[in-house]
């Protein structure tokens, strides 16, 4: 699958490539140890493979499967019914939707 992105860490500033036309990616020079392999994709749920990289410079390949996902719409709310102004950055960032506010969630209409 071509145009996944595969992030080598959880942090945000984790090194990251993007998969070719054959779906093949290659890792920029990572330390030696235990990686998360985290891969996403915008039609399909995102994976993570632990990879150990046993010492500097070898090589290691780990293959990722992706499933189909469901996109959903959320709408934060507060409690006076309003759209919350910080929906996009609270939320999204995994720390809940902003204090008073409920999330509002349903399924994406098919295209």
């Amino acid at each position: 699958m071509s145009g996944a992105r595969v992030q080598f860490g959880r942090s945000e500033d984790s090194p990251e490539v993007e998969t070719g036309r054959d779906g093949r990616y290659e890792s920029p020079l990572l330390n030696h140890g235990v990686i998360p392999v985290c891969v996403s994709h915008p039609s399909f749920q995102p994976a993570v493979n632990i990879v150990t990289v046993p010492a500097p410079g070898m090589t290691v390949r780990t293959d990722v499967s992706l499933r189909p996902g469901e996109k959903m719409v959320v709408r934060v709310h507060t409690l006076e019914d309003t759209p919350s102004p910080t929906q996009r950055s609270g939320y999204a960032s995994g720390r809940g939707p902003p204090h008073g506010a409920s999330v509002l969630a349903r399924r994406a209409s098919p295209p």
